[in-house]
Formats: structure tokens, sequence, C-alpha cells
């Protein structure tokens, strides 16, 4: 199974979640937000990513990438879509538990989460050390 099979499985398992799924806890994943994901799950394959999804609480999902860059250091944007249909972004640089946050932001649209992602894999591939977006896009 390949990633694109693997993580759109995983998804579909993300709707199927009944009131409280986690210890008592936990909303199903909106199926507006699944198919949000599905089709990022898409862009991880066209753009030869890694990625892993992920449920959230409160009906939100997330979906995060992974990249390393030509020097070698380990990048991730984590995009999270609301129930709402709004995006919040995190950018770390490293692995493990003690990565560094780069930037974050909250409540952005679909087309503005996108251009993000597709700035942040631009600045991952390239090995600049600049901000992958423009720092008015962030809250």
């Amino acid at each position: 199974m390949n990633q694109t099979q693997r993580l759109t499985r995983s998804l579909k398992t993300f709707g199927s979640f009944q009131r409280g799924w986690s210890f008592g806890e936990g909303l199903p994943v909106d199926a507006g937000v699944i198919d949000r994901l599905e089709s990022l799950v898409i862009k991880a394959e066209r753009e030869s990513l890694q990625a892993d999804v992920f449920p959230g609480l409160n009906g939100e999902g997330a979906i995060s990438f992974y990249l390393a860059n030509p020097q070698g250091e380990f990048h991730s944007i984590e995009v999270v879509i609301t129930p709402e249909g709004t995006y919040d972004i995190h950018i770390e640089r490293g692995k493990g538990f003690n990565p560094t946050h780069l930037v974050s932001g909250e409540n952005f649209t679909e087309v503005d989460a996108g251009e993000m992602i597709d700035a942040w894999i631009d600045h991952v591939r390239s090995g600049r050390s600049h901000s992958p977006v423009k720092p008015v896009s962030f809250v």
C-alpha cells in the first residue's frame, strides 16, 4: 500500500469515529474537513512529500508534510483544517521532540493556506534561509 492509499484509508476512518472516541472526548472529523484533507494528500503525492494525517477532538483534522532541504535539514508544515473551513499553519525545522518552531498562524482561507504550502515547498527545496512566506500573512 502506498502513502496515498494509507492516508486516504485513515481519513475514511476519521469520519466514522463516534462521539467520545478519545477517552470520552472527541467528535467525528467533519466530512468537509476530510474532503479538504484528501486534496492535500493528493498534493503530497504530486509534490513527492512524506505526509501523515491526524484527527482532532473538535471535528478538525490535520496533515503534516515533511521534507529535507538540500543541506539535509528536516522541515515540516502542519495544516489544521477546522469544521468552519479555516486553516491553521505551523512550520518547524528539525526532527523529534525538540524541533525549532519557525512560525504559526491561524484562520487562513483555503487559497492563502495553499499559497503558504507552495511557498514552504519552494523555500525548503531551495535551501534559502529567509522566511518562506510574507510575514504579513501570519497573525
